[in-house]
């Protein structure tokens, strides 16, 4: 028995680069805005003066993306990074509005009586707010540009089916 094969030539569409990175930055901006949200929950209950701006960067280059989202508040990098020494003399029913590695705010309790460079105290406990964020994010980012690498495939018209 005689049996023939034949070969039909698939001639893959011009690559769009411009549709590909589109896909990331769209993705991205999802991203960041995302986490820009997880950020803005750990000052959810402070006083509006006193609650920092969260700004986005976004990088897509050849061979990466990259997402930054944080703030210059110097009052926040204070409870995110910690300081060793505290001048802040507060109520005795005081407690903070948030807690070490906890995405979140809460509505806390107690005031500040004075400020006291003469006694110092203990520091603030860094709550480590950027490092609690980016292990939630570490896996959802990673997962996040899968779906925008499919998705810029798909609108070059390289989607494999």
């Amino acid at each position: 028995m005689a049996g023939s094969v034949a070969y039909k030539l698939i001639k893959p569409a011009k690559f769009n680069r411009n549709a590909f990175v589109n896909a990331f930055k769209r993705e991205a901006e999802m991203v960041a805005d995302d986490m820009r949200a997880d950020f803005e929950k750990t000052t959810k209950t402070w006083k509006p003066q006193d609650a920092p701006v969260f700004e986005k960067i976004i990088q897509v280059g050849k061979e990466s993306v990259q997402v930054f989202v944080g703030t210059d508040s110097r009052i926040y990098n204070y409870v995110n990074n910690g300081t060793s020494v505290r001048y802040a003399q507060m109520s005795k029913d005081y407690s903070p509005k948030t807690k070490v590695g906890v995405i979140g705010s809460t509505a806390g309790s107690g005031r500040m009586i004075k400020i006291d460079t003469s006694n110092p105290r203990p520091g603030i406990k860094a709550r480590k707010f950027d490092e609690a964020i980016q292990k939630l994010w570490s896996k959802r980012f990673k997962d996040c540009m899968v779906k925008a690498m499919q998705e810029g495939v798909k609108a070059c018209g390289h989607e494999v089916k």
